[in-house]
């Protein structure tokens, strides 16, 4: 299975399956013990990912202050010579 398509039908066919054999009260169950399953594996992923984007910056609100800022490098005494009047 390597298309969404034959994804897709493989779900469709386990869902009519488990319809056809199981009660209504367990097919309740089911859906409820599914959607637990699936809000506790985003909690996991979305803290996992928390984690490692900490990792790279520990405080998100402020510039990682690891990473020097790049700033331009002129040459100030030129700079100040400019300024002054020429005698």
């Amino acid at each position: 299975m390597n298309g969404a398509c034959e994804y897709t039908a493989a779900v469709t066919a386990l869902a009519n399956t488990l319809a056809e054999r199981l009660t209504e009260d367990e097919l309740v169950l089911l859906s409820a013990v599914l959607t637990q399953l699936r809000d506790t594996l985003t909690t996991i992923f979305l803290h996992k990912k928390l984690l490692k984007n900490l990792e790279k910056n520990p405080c998100p609100a402020q510039p990682n202050p690891c990473e020097k800022k790049k700033t331009e490098k002129t040459d100030l005494p030129a700079q100040a010579n400019a300024r002054l009047p020429k005698l």
